[in-house]
């Protein structure tokens, strides 16, 4: 492989590594100490996670994976992370447009536990993670990259 393409694909897969584990601490902090009981954290969990919750919570462990095959140059991990980084993109920004259309009055009042209440939530880091993804994605869509994940087999 070409020098230049490889450190491309190597500076992608550490963004992308980044942007997934950013993603998961930022999950953790937010909700860790607010949960003083199992209890609470299973209805916490309940009310957080519905079909498209279990879905970004899983992506950035996928995005991390990807980010390892990326690393080392496989093919596995340029189709694991276009289609990680595109359901990523995808999903973050149908939530910015589903927040941007519903009025205050609409939003539901998330009641975490122990009385404490979120009353806004910043969309700032998934416009951040969505911008990254968009750029990702067209980085590894270049013919140049994209030809050296597919010119022959990698050897491990």
């Amino acid at each position: 492989m070409q020098e230049g393409p490889k450190i491309i694909v190597r500076v992608v897969a550490v963004v992308t590594a980044a942007a997934g584990l950013f993603v998961i601490i930022r999950e953790c902090s937010t909700y860790a100490h607010l949960v003083s009981t199992v209890g609470e954290a299973v209805r916490l969990v309940g009310r957080l996670i519905g079909t498209l919750g279990i879905t970004i919570s899983v992506l950035p462990f996928v995005k991390l994976v990807a980010a390892v095959g990326l690393f080392r140059i496989r093919k596995w991990a340029w189709v694991l992370a276009i289609v990680a980084l595109t359901l990523d993109m995808l999903l973050r920004i149908v939530g910015a447009i589903r927040h941007s259309l519903e009025s205050p009055q609409d939003l539901p009042e998330l009641a975490l536990c122990s009385g404490v209440v979120v009353e806004e939530i910043s969309l700032w880091p998934s416009y951040v993670i969505a911008l990254v993804s968009a750029v990702s994605l067209l980085v590894l869509a270049n013919s140049r990259i994209r030809s050296q994940f597919w010119r022959r087999e990698q050897i491990a």
